[in-house]
């Protein structure tokens, strides 16, 4: 029943018992319209002065982190919220800590249902943790208020389009000892290619400065003279490294796109970058997959300090697909300028790449990480330095199985 069925209700029996000269009837229907006022007042102003806001407690989260959203209700005026409805937008990527969402016709979208009672001039927050454990940028919203008199006679809904986001960067794992170890291959042999600088390099002892790798500490000058001393080492050709990516992971438009292996490309991608970066080199990445919001590929070039954007750059691209890595090869073989070293991450030698790797292999040292089975890559085993399986399991692993 409505407010306008109610008001009718009681004019109508107010009439009646003036006819009847009923008191009892006069006295009830007046309730009636006092009760539609009080519903018809509440209906019009029950929102005024409600204010809905949501905060995030990080907005970048590495992989496996955990995020608090914490949602506040402000009542600002003297007519007291009796019962208010509030459904926020929670993305199913984040795994809510201690709580259940609404399901939704958006399969990527859950509902945070929250119902609670405000009074005059009252704030009412409430937290909310999550695990983050898909790479990715993640929307929070919109909102949608919903709320009445006590009555239930009548609802108001307000919509809040805004929303929030965080960015869930890759998970970053270990690498082998051996695979980034230092040792340009002999002519004839068979050892893996290096991408760190040569330990032999060293030109000097210096004092420790915020920010230096501890690995570069040389315990036996701190001991001599009781400060940190660092070895510093020259900066050579090797200072750059340049990753590129390859995320089409099917040759043929028609085919779909395989979303556990991007994920696994990304995570090697991210620990490579990582692990280069720890080693005060200059690390830049190349890919031919997109990135939400932005019509053009992934490319930051080599720089020093760039491991942050570079992660982040990782966690934006989308799941769809690529395109062809030939145009990123042939784009890098016209480059007048080039980094010093290159490191390949591909889950295929097909569409026509091989040749292009060869032809830049002839310029530059190259790495190449195959993601998949040994036999992909036959007849031309004197690309792939590593291999690592397509099935591996890197949810569960703390360091790369290259082999």
């Amino acid at each position: 029943m409505n407010v306008r069925r109610t008001l009718l209700l009681g004019i109508a029996a107010l009439g009646v018992a003036a006819l009847l000269q009923s008191e009892a009837m006069a006295f009830a229907a007046i309730v009636v319209l006092l009760l539609a006022g009080l519903a018809w007042y509440t209906g019009r102003h029950i929102l005024d002065r409600v204010e809905y806001s949501r905060s995030l407690s990080r907005r970048v989260i590495s992989w496996g982190g955990e995020v608090e959203l914490s949602t506040a209700v402000a009542n600002r005026k003297w007519l007291p919220l009796m019962w208010l409805r509030v459904q926020d937008g929670w993305p199913n990527a984040v795994t809510p800590l201690g709580f259940a969402l609404d399901a939704t016709h958006t399969p990527s979208t859950g509902t945070l249902a929250q119902a609670l009672s405000v009074r005059w001039y009252q704030r009412v927050r409430r937290h909310y943790p999550g695990l983050c454990l898909e790479r990715g940028v993640h929307s929070f919203g919109p909102a949608r208020l919903q709320a009445g008199d006590p009555f239930g006679l009548t609802t108001i809904i307000q919509e809040l389009r805004t929303r929030d986001e965080i960015v869930v960067l890759p998970k970053i794992l270990s690498l082998p000892p051996e695979a980034l170890a230092h040792g340009r291959p002999l002519a004839g042999a068979p050892s893996r290619t290096s991408l760190l600088r040569d330990p032999a390099s060293l030109i000097g002892i210096r004092p420790y400065r915020a920010g230096d790798p501890w690995k570069a500490v040389n315990w036996r000058a701190t001991a001599r003279t009781s400060e940190l001393q660092i070895n510093e080492f020259d900066h050579c050709a090797e200072a750059e490294v340049l990753i590129l990516l390859n995320l089409r992971t099917f040759e043929s438009t028609w085919q779909r796109t395989d979303p556990e292996l991007m994920e696994l490309l990304c995570v090697v991608a991210a620990s490579a970058a990582s692990a280069l970066a720890e080693e005060d080199l200059a690390v830049g990445l190349r890919s031919n997959g997109p990135i939400v919001n932005q019509r053009d590929p992934l490319s930051i070039d080599p720089a020093p300090g760039s491991l942050p954007e570079i992660l982040d750059g990782l966690a934006r691209i989308i799941l769809t697909t690529a395109t062809p890595f030939a145009r990123t090869l042939q784009a890098e073989l016209q480059c007048p300028t080039r980094p010093a070293e290159y490191l390949v991450v591909t889950p295929s030698l097909d569409g026509g790449i091989t040749p292009l790797l060869l032809a830049l292999k002839r310029e530059r040292p190259i790495c190449l990480v195959l993601i998949g089975d040994p036999g992909a890559a036959d007849g031309v085993d004197e690309l792939v330095d590593w291999r690592l399986p397509r099935d591996f399991d890197w949810r569960d692993k703390d360091a790369l199985a290259l082999a």
